[in-house]
């Protein structure tokens, strides 16, 4: 099952999702010991992963450096509108980025 985003409010009301195709996201994550992603390392492709506001500034940052090495036009969709909902998240205070594994 691949992982899957959903922005979302404190009391979980889902804002907006998405859904990558088949698993490219868990092949585009880094893995758990890659230590130039301080952030987007620690995403569990098997549980779920919870993102504040406040954390947007460095997961954009990170998630940028991912859209730059995908050369597939559909995972570049992807990726664009999970970028998109990190907007949102570090501009509405009590809104979160969730990462939804298996």
């Amino acid at each position: 099952m691949p992982l899957w985003v959903v922005l979302q409010t404190l009391d979980g009301k889902r804002l907006d999702e998405a859904a990558p195709p088949a698993v490219a996201l868990n092949r585009v994550l880094p893995s758990f010991e890659d230590e130039s992603f301080p952030m987007l390392r620690f995403i569990d492709p098997y549980g779920n992963t919870l993102f504040n506001t406040n954390q947007m500034f460095g997961f954009l940052s990170e998630w940028d450096r991912l859209i730059g090495a995908i050369n597939d036009d559909e995972i570049s969709k992807f990726m664009m509108r999970v970028r998109s909902m990190a907007e949102r998240c570090q501009k509405n205070p009590h809104t979160f980025l969730r990462f939804i594994g298996d």
